[in-house]
């Protein structure tokens, strides 16, 4: 009964940038049909879990979100008082964070050298730990970068909800 789910050969890092490239973010079968013109739903959604984060942790902070896309939960965050710091394997939504919102995103998996060293109060995952190619990797390098006292929001995709049951094989996360 138990509902786990993983993926045997997971993608290597240096094939991550192809996979989240510019087309990820704009009608690849596997990915959004328009991503910026969803913005208005991705800002929305950010508030969403920034009330959840403060049920535990309010800013002043320092925030780094992991697979910060083009950085509208970043710029949420920023406006509600949080110090934020996005890591993003796609190159082209990186570029979008840093050049349209001036966010500091740090390009490249996670965990990411560029990282090394630092500490943040809240450190969140939005539908990333489980493609990440080696959680083990993840985790260890958290024990490095939450702050003691810190948060790490994880949110996965749940197997279990109804619309994946109706949808079966044709769950877009079955690929």
């Amino acid at each position: 009964r138990c509902t786990l789910h993983y993926a045997e050969g997971a993608p290597s890092e240096d094939a991550l940038p192809a996979l989240y490239d510019e087309r990820y973010f704009n009608g690849a079968p596997e990915g959004y049909p328009d991503y910026l013109r969803d913005e208005a739903v991705h800002r929305k959604r950010a508030r969403g879990y920034l009330r959840a984060i403060g049920q535990c942790r309010r800013p002043p902070g320092r925030l780094l979100d992991v697979g910060c896309a083009t950085g509208f939960f970043l710029d949420e965050a920023r406006k509600q008082g949080w110090q934020v710091t996005g890591c993003e394997v796609s190159a082209w939504a990186a570029a979008y964070a840093t050049r349209t919102l001036a966010l500091e995103v740090e390009v490249g998996p996670f965990p990411n050298p560029a990282l090394a060293g630092r500490q943040f109060d809240v450190v969140t995952f939005f539908n990333v730990f489980e493609q990440l190619p080696d959680p083990r990797a993840a985790e260890h390098a958290l024990r490095e970068l939450v702050a003691p006292g810190g948060l790490v929001a994880i949110e996965t995709w749940d197997a279990d909800a109804k619309v994946v049951r109706l949808l079966g094989t044709r769950w877009h996360q079955y690929r």
